[in-house]
């Protein structure tokens, strides 16, 4: 298991308004393969693409990863991080909706900063993947 820097993650619980697409952002490699590090043994988890979105009044990134697991196709599922630059380093990867808590150990957003998986970025960072 992959061990997890805690962060403030200010601003990330409010029901703030998505931002336009062109506000979405590119993931580099670095930062996908941060989030496949979290996978569920046996999961056989290997990320595809990604997208991310981040709220005009958060230091949260929105990550939404298509991915594909054991026995299935492709799922798309979204994590937050604090960094999407792959020279500093991602220290904070966080499960947002079923399908990050259901494929990997990241912990639950929800719980620990109330980042509920019906936030506006969630939809966001989905849209922004298409």
């Amino acid at each position: 298991m992959v061990a997890v820097g805690v962060v403030s993650l200010a601003g990330c619980g409010g029901e703030d308004e998505p931002r336009a697409s062109a506000d979405c952002e590119a993931v580099p490699a670095e930062v996908m393969t941060r989030i496949a590090d979290g996978a569920r043994d046996g999961t056989e988890f290997v990320a595809r693409e990604a997208a991310a979105f981040r709220a005009s009044d958060s230091e949260v990134y929105y990550v939404a990863l298509r991915f594909g697991a054991a026995g299935g196709g492709d799922e798309t599922g979204v994590w937050t991080t604090d960094s999407l630059a792959a020279d500093v380093g991602v220290s904070t990867v966080l499960s947002v909706d079923g399908l990050g808590k259901q494929f990997t150990v990241w912990p639950d957003a929800e719980a620990a900063f109330d980042i509920s998986p019906a936030h506006p970025s969630v939809g966001a960072a989905k849209d922004c993947l298409g």
